[in-house]
């Protein structure tokens, strides 16, 4: 006797998909937001890179400063100058001045150096380094600008070396504190929180670094 069995019919489970053009689609975005996330990487990094250059040029110039002070046994001044244009410009140009003892005017020691692009001077931060200056007469100011002639006094800050490697303080009373430069970046107009500060040891001369 033959018995036979009704067939059991295997029912299809549909699962859904992408189709190409929804694969197609988050693939675009994908590469879209990876090539904006990059390049805004590479803004933050070149900014910061620029920074750094800032910071080492200041450092770099603090120290030849120094050292021509005490090779030579001269009075040797790190000048920072206004600029004519743009606020947030002041003081990115830097040069050296020099003064023997038996000198009645400073002499250029150094053409002016400009600081890199993007990178400020917070004038806040950086006070008693703009403020705090020793007097000298003449001040050391008599620098060709490029395009318009001498600054005046009021258009430069200053620190002096002396001699010895020491920082002036001559005429500025209470002793100040050690003056420092306080740099930023900017990038695509706006402030960020990465810094490079040189403060400059009012009894060695020494710069020291600091960083967030």
């Amino acid at each position: 006797m033959n018995l036979s069995f009704p067939r059991i019919r295997r029912l299809k489970v549909w699962t859904p998909g992408f189709t190409l053009i929804e694969l197609l689609s988050v693939i675009a975005i994908i590469s879209v937001l990876a090539t904006v996330g990059n390049s805004l990487l590479s803004g933050g990094n070149r900014a910061a890179a620029k920074l750094t250059s800032a910071g080492n040029l200041i450092v770099d110039i603090a120290n030849r400063a120094r050292q021509n002070s005490m090779s030579k046994g001269v009075m040797t001044a790190v000048v920072m100058a206004k600029s004519l244009q743009a606020t947030d410009s002041n003081y990115r140009s830097l040069a050296l001045m020099e003064k023997a003892s038996g000198d009645t005017e400073w002499k250029p020691l150094t053409p002016w150096i400009f600081l890199p692009a993007g990178i400020t001077v917070d004038p806040v931060k950086s006070a008693n380094f703009i403020h705090q200056r020793p007097l000298f007469t003449p001040v050391p100011d008599n620098l060709p600008r490029l395009g318009s002639g001498s600054p005046s006094a009021t258009d430069c800050a200053y620190q002096v070396y002396l001699p010895d490697g020491r920082l002036s303080v001559n005429g500025i009373s209470p002793v100040p504190d050690s003056p420092s430069l306080h740099l930023v970046e900017k990038v695509r107009g706006t402030g960020s929180d990465n810094y490079y500060r040189v403060v400059l040891n009012l009894l060695t001369g020494m710069p020291r670094i600091e960083r967030p």
